[in-house]
């Protein structure tokens, strides 16, 4: 059982704590009656409350200010009283000319302590501001709506207030409320609409610190409105930490993760916020954002450009903006992205494995202004893959994105094999071969596209076979070295064979690059080509027509193959050849020297000298190309050329009659010729025109039949196997494959006969021939030149004429029989 001594004990001490009960029993009762009666002097007064609070305004700004209804909430925030204002505007002097209303709230509440109305403060706990729009405007003469508030500049120290309150404020909450900034002279327009913004303020004494919860829309915030807006239509949300540093007159900003269009970056910020203070630098960087969504952050005229491409993986990307708030024109703008292993679309096609940091500059020369003149785009150590070409580029920028200009350094290295990706295979199509390649370049930009590049350096070839498609042309084991310079392109090398030839050549072609995109039909490559040996029959189709339909049409969804084509069809050559050894069908010649132009539509030979046999063949001409057909016109001399070999290399020029077979000797020839080349290399039917003079001499006539059938008819005696004679000279015109025989004497060691008349290749044959019934063998003796001349023409002879026959062979008929 307890004790009584401490039962005592016990009694005391509830006693102490029943009284202490009462005490703060009746101190909670005199503040609910002094809370009730403070409610009620405010309830009682709230006309005299919104006359001190509009008097507390009025006498800081230099305008106008309405409110609406004021009422006073005794429990809404207790301990605290709520306190709330409607339809509130706050107007300046000239708003009958701009219209601009400065403040315009549908409700404006606080939390107040109610203890610190006695001694004329009210400090506000939290305050309120909803269905708002604040809208500061400056017209194009400099006068903004803010001067409502130059009574705050132009107020004295000792000037008495007119109000008995006195606010400060730690605690803002704002929603639906717009804020705009728009100044005509700076060009500038910012309009936020704010569906959720807190701000808590703790003062210290450097100046203030608030942490900021802000969730707003951005419809415009535009530091030039020439140019666009950053961030348009993008939501802003995040936890913002901000900091007043008195003395700097600065304001610091810094969020580590505030979600921009629904990325999130880290912000840093400063704001001068004094008179002399006005600049501001923002940067935001992220660790990953789509390459189109860090795009859309930026103004429109930035945007616009960097479109043009896309990247299929996120980057990381850094932004810093600077300017001064008082300063007409565009912000300084840094921007710069890492891209690593991405691939790079553009419109001329995919680059792949692309690795690079990019970087964007308006202000790329000092004090030379903001804006697309003075903006530049570098790609640090850029290397990709293009079509499975590997390169790399260094260097590489573009400037002027107003006239937009780009340079750098690209190398690569790869199997040409690749280049099939690149070219219509019906143009181009490469089997093998390395190609090396390094050439710094610079061009303009057309639609963000690389336009007619100005390259030095060089590009070699390495062992490469492919195929010409549009002239169905086969090259193999070519080595090329050419070198880019800035006056002209140098073919260091060019060697390569074809089934049937083999060439060395070494030229340049001057003003290469300029010509190359404006006007390629005035390159004029200069080659000089060493050939072992060279196959005119494998050339000859570059004077055909080009392929029709599925090439050209297939070129023309490969840019690069089609304009290859065009310039390769429209370039000229100048060439100056050394031929150990030509052929062309049957025709072999050697030791070889040309000097040959070709152009878009013609070949001008201006000298060919080759050693044929004992002899040689001089030409010189033109071959000239158009749409259907390639017309040649040639003078050619021939000297000491075996007859029979001349005629076996051209099938006998058309001829069935006179063929290597049936006659030989040595030729000088002189002609003039013109014809139609056919698209296998041959004569046209009928084409040939011309005339042709020649002396052949110390030949025969071999089984020859137009003269075996005059000498079985008038002398079946005489053999007329091998007919052998010194000297022929003859005069012929050519035209529509006939041969019009001027009157030409011939004299043989079997009989003595003149011919003249019209010999055809396929049918229109008429010759006269007057053949001599004496021997030349009983004139052997004679030297004398007029006897051995009057003994020839004296005596019977016979007239035959020559004809076609019904089976298309030559037919002799005697006509006449008379004598000298």
């Amino acid at each position: 059982m307890e004790s009584k001594a401490g039962l005592v004990s016990k009694i005391k001490g509830n006693r102490i704590l029943f009284n202490l009960l009462k005490i703060f029993g009746m101190l909670l009762l005199v503040s609910v009656i002094l809370y009730l009666g403070l409610g009620l002097y405010f309830s009682t007064h709230e006309d005299k409350m919104k006359k001190d609070l509009t008097a507390l305004v009025n006498e800081k700004i230099s305008g106008e200010i309405k409110i609406g209804d004021l009422d006073v909430s005794l429990f809404q925030g207790f301990p605290s009283l709520t306190i709330q204002v409607k339809d509130v505007i706050v107007k300046d002097s000239l708003w009958n000319i701009h219209k601009r209303t400065l403040l315009k709230a549908g409700k404006v509440y606080a939390k107040v302590s109610p203890w610190a109305i006695l001694s004329k403060s009210i400090t506000v706990d939290n305050l309120t501001i909803e269905n708002a729009t604040v809208d500061i405007y400056v017209d194009d003469n400099g006068y903004s709506n803010v001067s409502v508030f130059s009574k705050l500049k132009d107020k004295k120290p000792d000037e008495k207030k007119k109000s008995t309150l006195d606010v400060g404020i730690d605690n803002i909450r704002f929603t639906a409320v717009t804020f705009i900034s728009e100044n005509h002279i700076k060009k500038k327009n910012f309009n936020f609409k704010t569906s959720d913004l807190k701000v808590l303020i703790s003062h210290n004494d450097q100046g203030w610190n608030a942490t900021i919860d802000v969730k707003t829309f951005v419809n415009s915030m535009t530091f030039n409105t020439l140019k666009g807006s950053f961030a348009k239509n993008k939501i802003i949300e995040g936890e913002i930490n901000a900091v007043y540093n008195s003395s700097k007159k600065q304001i610091g900003i810094y969020s580590k993760e505030l979600e921009i269009g629904g990325n999130p970056f880290e912000v840093k910020a400063t704001f001068g916020a004094s008179k002399t203070n006005s600049l501001f630098n923002i940067t935001l960087f992220t660790s990953s954002v789509q390459w189109k969504e860090a795009s859309s952050l930026l103004s429109d005229n930035i945007q616009s450009k960097l479109n043009k491409f896309d990247l299929l993986k996120p980057i990381d990307a850094r932004c810093e903006i600077k300017g001064n708030m008082k300063v007409k024109g565009n912000p300084s703008i840094h921007v710069i992205a890492n891209v690593k292993d991405n691939e790079l679309i553009a419109k001329r096609g995919i680059i792949r494995n692309c690795t690079f940091t990019g970087e964007f500059i308006n202000s790329y020369v000092k004090n030379n202004g903001f804006g697309d003149p003075n903006t530049a785009i570098f790609l640090h150590d850029f290397k990709g893959d293009y079509n499975e070409i590997p390169f790399t580029t260094k260097d590489f920028k573009v400037f002027n994105l107003k006239k937009p200009v780009v340079s750098g350094l690209v190398k690569t290295n790869f199997d040409v094999g690749k280049l099939n990706s690149v070219f219509n295979k019906d143009a181009l199509h490469f089997l093998k071969g390395k190609a090396d390649v390094s050439v710094q370049f610079k061009a303009n930009v057309v639609d963000l596209n690389i336009s007619k590049p100005f390259i030095t350096g060089f590009v070699n070839v390495d062992k490469a076979d492919f195929t010409y498609g549009p002239r169905n042309f086969n090259i193999k084991n070519c080595n090329l070295k050419l070198e880019f310079t800035p006056d002209k392109l140098n073919v260091r090398a060019f060697d390569f064979e074809t089934q049937s030839s083999k060439f060395h050549m070494k030229g340049y072609a001057g003003n290469f690059m300029n010509l190359y995109y404006d006007n390629p039909e005035k390159i004029v490559l200069n080659c000089d080509i060493n050939c072992p040996q060279i196959d005119l029959s494998e050339f000859i189709y570059l004077l055909s027509s080009k392929k029709q339909g599925k090439s050209e049409k297939n070129a023309k969804g490969k840019g690069s193959s089609g304009f290859l084509e065009r310039t390769i069809s429209s370039s000229n050559l100048a060439l100056n050849l050394n031929i150990d050894k030509l052929i062309y069908k049957k025709f072999t010649g050697t030791n070889t020297v040309a000097k040959i132009a070709i152009s878009n539509d013609n070949i001008i030979i201006q000298k060919v000298a080759i050693q044929k046999g004992r002899g040689n063949v001089n030409i010189e001409g033109e071959v000239k190309h158009n749409s259907k057909t390639d017309h040649f016109n040639l003078k050619v001399k021939v000297a000491k050329v075996d007859i029979r070999d001349l005629l076996y290399s051209f099938d006998n020029f058309g001829s069935a009659t006179i063929t290597h077979r049936n006659i030989t000797g040595i030729i000088d020839l002189n002609t003039h010729l013109n014809g139609i080349i056919a698209d296998n290399g041959g004569l046209a039917k009928n084409s040939l025109k011309g005339d042709l003079q020649f002396n052949l001499r110390n030949g025969a006539f071999i089984d020859f039949k137009p003269i075996e059938n005059v000498g079985k008819k008038v002398f079946p005696k005489r053999n007329f196997k091998k007919v052998t004679f010194e000297n022929i000279n003859g005069d012929f015109k050519i035209n529509n494959g006939r041969v019009y025989i001027s009157p030409m004497k011939i004299n043989n060691s079997v009989l003595n006969f003149d011919l003249s008349g019209v010999y055809a290749f396929q049918s229109g044959t008429d010759l006269n021939i007057e053949v001599y019934l004496r021997n030349p063998e009983n004139d052997k003796g004679i030297t004398n030149a007029k006897i051995l001349k009057a003994k020839r023409d004296a005596g019977l002879s016979v007239h035959f004429k020559a004809v076609d026959g019904p089976d298309g062979k030559v037919k002799m008929q005697v006509r006449s029989l008379k004598a000298k």
